[in-house]
């Protein structure tokens, strides 16, 4: 069995902050996007049994209020919303190191990903207009996700995720580097650019979602008219599902 990883979350926290401070910021080229979180998702596995997993998820609290104040371009009057944001990514990932602990580290990590589409979506549908989407990072180079027809806007927001937990999982889960999920991890990023490079469709884009939902206008492709944002759906309705399953578990383990 590999070794775990033992750089030091201060480590983590200070390179994380540094690439999602650059990725959001840096709107037109946002590759850096694509690495930024997984320092965070490090981090949330540091819980140990004689220290509370906040201790560790208040570094990824800290870390997402400031990328996301950074991502408005400082804009005071969203500062508040950034900070209420953060509290509740973070809880995402308080959630998760719960998760890890109940249902092991194996299959837990997806719940991040799940979780965090589910918040998304939530959002979506009360029809929050300051709610900064983890798509919204990529609302400048449309030619990235022409793709996004067929998923929904927030299919960007997976996209960032899943590359993300593979690069957690390819240099910062053990001492070694995992090659499989270096590989997936490459294929994972330039995959979607490929495809959305061959592909002549206009993207949906940030508002035109939020009109769907929220005065259902019908100047949208067939192809998202039909779907809408079906994998943040889905994302939410099997978080719930993980959840029942979860608590369901720990009542009768407790009889």
């Amino acid at each position: 069995m590999a070794k775990k990883n033992e750089i030091h979350s201060i480590a983590l926290f200070a390179g994380g902050l540094l690439l999602l401070l650059l990725a959001w910021l840096l709107k037109s080229f946002p590759l850096l996007i694509f690495i930024a979180y997984s320092p965070f998702i490090a981090i949330a596995n540091r819980s140990r049994k004689d220290r509370p997993a906040w201790s560790q998820v208040e570094l990824v609290l800290v870390a997402l209020s400031l990328s996301l104040f950074a991502s408005t371009f400082f804009e005071w009057d969203m500062l508040l919303w950034c900070v209420i944001e953060s509290i509740l990514i973070s809880l995402l990932f308080l959630l998760y190191t719960f998760m890890r602990k109940k249902i092991g580290s194996g299959i837990s990590i997806i719940t991040i990903a799940l979780f965090w589409m589910a918040l998304e979506y939530v959002f979506i549908k009360i029809g929050s207009s300051n709610y900064i989407f983890l798509a919204d990072a990529l609302q400048l180079v449309p030619t990235w996700v022409r793709w996004n027809t067929y998923t929904g806007y927030l299919g960007a927001s997976l996209w960032i995720l899943c590359t993300n937990l593979l690069l957690y999982k390819a240099i910062l889960e053990s001492r070694k580097v995992n090659w499989i999920y270096t590989f997936l991890f490459l294929l994972a990023v330039i995959g979607p650019l490929v495809y959305s490079q061959v592909l002549d469709l206009p993207p949906i884009t940030r508002e035109q979602m939020l009109s769907f939902y929220n005065d259902h206008t019908e100047d949208l492709p067939f192809t998202y008219l039909a779907r809408g944002e079906y994998i943040a759906r889905t994302a939410a309705w099997v978080s719930v599902l993980i959840v029942l399953f979860v608590s369901v578990r720990l009542k009768t383990s407790r009889k």
